[in-house]
């Protein structure tokens, strides 16, 4: 006779302790058995608003089990609880016994009907027995086979979450720690194609790095480029609240991860002091420093605004204050070697240009301060 099914030889390949190691296996089934599947368990809390993609693994990993009349699928107060079943043929009865031991019937169970599936979560004891009482033909899902599918995909979502916020410059400058902070606050949102997602002269407080779909911007009517996977806008807004400056607009239904200022401002304080913070702690004039006297610096931080070709301190300056390049581009040019011609061979001359270093956004400048 066949063996109740709680006690199947497990078909999962489980290759360490954590349901990362669990291989989803594919078992091959008509459209005619998947819809049926799909629509057994499509109602179930357990696959409520759950992404397409996870569902149709589960489907797919569904395997197929048969029964005689008579098999003890499952008995009330089992605690080696495993499985949830959809039946595809056959019939199995569901008792119910009760505390003066009076056993009755309280369900049927065939073609299209669900039972078991709070084993997926837990071990929970089993709240009744089910028996089969003509020959039946089941599907199983498998509780690790379900908790795997559903990490396994969370942690693909966690690491492009990771990716697309490592990839934004204006996020580059900060410590591991804090970008993660940041992956962890931000928050997937659909829009359908047409939708406008930030109008020209609207106030803005809100940053977007697109994960699907196209976007267009816009200035009036003029559409001036098209922003795919990866692409962020709106980082003005993490600094302050700002006017924006062009219309942006999904061309194709899309999601993007979104993230408001304050959400920032609440986690790591305000953004462009905690750029120039760490800025300051990377520098390595400032290892000796704590992070509070790194605060204080921060704190006395301004800005200063320079034209091309104007100088920022001249070599003989005292060297009393350090710059950080916020924008554009800086060079440390040595005048006393600017002075110097080199005679070349065959006759000809160069003039040494005395240019020692080009420093870009986010170098430090003057960092002998600190120590003279």
């Amino acid at each position: 006779s066949t063996p109740p099914l709680r006690a199947r030889e497990k078909r999962m390949a489980v290759g360490g302790d954590g349901v990362e190691h669990v291989q989803i296996v594919e078992h091959a089934k008509s459209e005619e058995t998947r819809q049926m599947l799909c629509n057994a368990i499509e109602d179930c809390l357990l696959f409520e608003d759950m992404e397409e993609q996870v569902f149709e693994t589960l489907i797919g990993s569904m395997f197929k089990q048969t029964a005689a009349t008579g098999t003890e699928i499952m008995r009330q107060g089992d605690t080696d609880t495993e499985y949830m079943y959809v039946m595809e043929s056959g019939v199995c009865g569901v008792f119910f016994t009760d505390e003066d031991k009076k056993t009755k019937r309280v369900n049927t169970k065939t073609r299209g009907m669900r039972f078991g599936e709070l084993a997926l979560l837990y071990a929970s004891a089993r709240s009744a027995t089910v028996v089969v009482e003509e020959d039946a033909e089941m599907w199983v899902l498998d509780r690790k086979a379900y908790t795997a599918v559903n990490v396994q995909h969370l942690q693909k979502i966690q690491k492009r979450k990771e990716d697309l916020v490592d990839n934004v410059a204006i996020f580059q400058w900060l410590q591991k720690e804090m970008r993660q902070q940041l992956v962890d606050a931000m928050i997937p949102q659909e829009f359908p194609a047409g939708r406008v997602i930030m109008k020209k002269g609207d106030i803005g407080d809100v940053f977007y790095i697109i994960d699907k779909g196209e976007m267009a911007v816009f200035d009036g009517d003029v559409q001036l480029v098209t922003l795919g996977p990866g692409a962020s806008f709106g980082e003005r807004a993490l600094l302050a609240d700002d006017t924006r400056t062009a219309t942006v607009k999904a061309l194709t239904p899309s999601s993007c991860l979104v993230l408001q200022r304050k959400t920032i401002v609440q986690l790591l304080g305000p953004l462009e002091d905690v750029q120039r913070w760490c800025l300051l702690r990377k520098s390595p004039a400032m290892s000796f420093l704590s992070d509070e006297q790194v605060n204080v610096l921060v704190a006395q931080l301004t800005i200063q605004t320079l034209e091309p070709n104007e100088f920022l301190f001249e070599q003989s300056d005292p060297a009393d204050s350090v710059y950080i390049v916020y924008s554009g581009e800086v060079k440390l040019i040595d005048e006393k070697a600017k002075q110097d011609v080199v005679r070349m061979r065959r006759g000809s001359t160069w003039r040494n240009t005395g240019e020692l270093a080009r420093c870009a956004k986010g170098d430090l400048v003057g960092e002998e301060a600190f120590v003279s």
